[in-house]
């Protein structure tokens, strides 16, 4: 499913003309942190809705030490820290300092555009947001 999300949003971004090859990265890799612990389709739900109706209890479970955290807190932990993972993993294997910076930033709110990683960020979140 990841996977799928991933090519879904690198595919619209080059629909709609992009081709930075930082942003392009991003776009398919922005998810792979997640890959460190499962996470399904029921534990996403779940995360979704906890984080509607209490953000402030799913921000702090999210906040917690993988390690230390209970088999049904784990699920708030990985959608919290995978853009952290990502670009970590990401940085492993030698992508650049624009697109690690987009990976750990995918789920930043930005409220600004200050310059081309900001610019870059928007377009990311854009695509991310509709697939």
């Amino acid at each position: 499913g990841d996977q799928w999300h991933s090519y879904r949003v690198l595919k619209m971004l080059c629909e709609a003309g992009h081709n930075d090859p930082a942003l392009l990265k991003a776009a398919l890799l922005h998810d792979v942190g997640k890959t460190r612990v499962p996470f399904g389709p029921i534990q996403r739900s779940i995360v979704s809705l906890v984080e509607k109706v209490l953000p402030e209890t799913a921000a702090s479970w999210g906040q917690m030490r993988l390690g230390e955290a209970s088999w049904w807190q784990r699920p708030f932990v990985v959608s919290e820290q995978h853009p952290q993972w990502s670009a970590e993993m990401a940085e492993d294997v030698g992508c650049s300092e624009t697109a690690v910076a987009l990976m750990r930033r995918h789920q930043d709110k930005i409220t600004f555009i200050h310059d081309k990683e900001d610019q870059l960020l928007f377009y990311l979140q854009w695509a991310d947001n509709q697939n």
